[in-house]
Order: structure tokens, then C-alpha cells, then sequence
């Protein structure tokens, strides 16, 4: 490996001066970004866990391999300028939102909630967590507001 790098300064610069520099790696890149452009057209909420769903069922890159490729998620999302708009949840969207789901839902309960969540634009529970400490203290805040003027 040192005769590689003092002749060629990079085993990957060897592998390219040899005409043996895959395309996997440049295939790889190009399989990413048709996905994730795919996905944001398809997609009603371009969240992590949804493509990980629609990835799966079609053979597309996962989120670990995107997440490798970019440095995260996230990141991959900004570069390539198609990460939706992020909303930032207050208390009041998600008391809206609970008040919403407890009055559509049989079972009102933090499972209950979570699948009713699925494809709405609504807080998740991480958000509810972060903003209230956890699903109990939300509610009550619920609770506690109905009885308000």
C-alpha cells in the first residue's frame, strides 16, 4: 500500500490512473438521487421513515446508505435542494392536534395516535415529547385547556 500512495498519492487515484475506478460509486450517487427526486414527487411527507417504507418495495437505496454517502439524512435532503420545508411545531399545533385525534379516534392513546399521524401533518410524538416532556403532560395540558374559558 505505500509503493500505491508515494507512486499515486491515493489508493483511489490508482484505482482511476488504471481504468479500474468503478461507476459503482458514481452509479450509487445517481441510484441516490433519482430516489430521493422519485421520492419527493411520490411522497406526500419526504420524512426518513416514509422513503425507508417506498425505498424498500422498490429496490432504492436505503436511508443508511444515503445517510453514509451525505453525512446524514438531512444533509442529503438540503443538498440536493428537495427537502421539504420544515415546520416548527408550538404547543398549541399539537393541543390542535390531540383535541383533533381524540375526537376521530375509538382508542385515544399514544399507539392510537401515532398510526392516526401517518400521512397527516400533524406533530409526531417525538415533537409532543420535546415540546411537553412527555405524552402524559400533554395531555393533561389538553385536559387543562378544554376547562378554560
Amino acid at each position: 500500500m505505500t509503493l500505491i500512495s508515494s507512486r499515486f498519492g491515493s489508493w483511489s487515484n490508482a484505482l482511476r490512473e488504471a481504468k479500474l475506478q468503478t461507476t459503482t460509486v458514481r452509479n450509487n450517487e445517481e441510484r441516490i438521487i433519482q430516489a430521493l427526486i422519485e421520492a419527493s414527487e411520490k411522497l406526500e411527507r419526504l420524512t426518513s421513515q416514509h422513503y425507508a417504507v417506498w425505498a424498500q418495495e422498490k429496490g432504492y437505496p436505503t436511508v443508511a446508505t444515503i445517510a453514509r454517502k451525505y453525512g446524514s439524512w438531512s444533509y442529503a435532503l438540503f443538498v440536493l435542494d428537495i427537502a421539504p420545508p420544515k415546520r416548527k411545531w408550538d404547543e398549541e399545533d399539537v393541543i390542535d392536534a390531540l383535541q383533533l385525534a381524540k375526537t376521530e379516534l375509538p382508542h385515544f392513546s399514544i399507539l392510537h395516535y401515532r398510526k392516526w399521524a401517518e400521512g397527516r401533518n400533524v406533530p409526531s410524538t417525538s415533537t409532543i415529547n420535546a415540546l411537553f416532556g412527555s405524552w402524559t403532560a400533554a395531555l393533561k395540558c389538553m385536559e387543562e385547556q378544554k376547562i378554560k374559558p
